[in-house]
């Protein structure tokens, strides 16, 4: 999606000896253009269970296959990057969402029309 972020992620883990060390660095498998390429899902972390499940990273390998929208007692941090003037419908769904503007504005529109501007 042209002009939209496209953002790294850093993935630490431990080696046998306990040391910190970097176990996965991408910009692209996390990545999914939407609305016509003018917006972009980034999956940027996930896993299937809350606590998160470290150990033999369990986490990593269920973050191999794209989540859905709702992960049942899973966890899941999303990035979602719009292009200017770019509209998108809201939805409902049963997790806890959690906007947050980095850049520009948004307009947010609730179902009962109350607006707000998001910066």
């Amino acid at each position: 999606a042209p002009g939209l972020w496209d953002p790294f992620r850093y993935i630490t883990g431990h080696d046998a000896e306990g040391n910190a060390v970097f176990v996965q660095t991408d910009n692209g498998d996390h990545r999914a253009v939407m609305l016509g390429g003018a917006a972009a899902q980034n999956i940027l972390y996930s896993a299937g269970s809350n606590p998160i499940e470290l150990t033999g990273n369990v986490d990593l390998e269920f973050a191999k296959n794209r989540p859905s929208l709702h992960i049942p007692n899973g966890v899941c941090v999303r990035m979602i990057d719009f292009a200017p003037g770019c509209k998108s419908n809201m939805h409902r769904a049963l997790c806890m969402g959690i906007g947050t503007v980095c850049e520009g504005e948004v307009e947010l529109t609730l179902g009962s029309g109350e607006k707000r501007i998001l910066r």
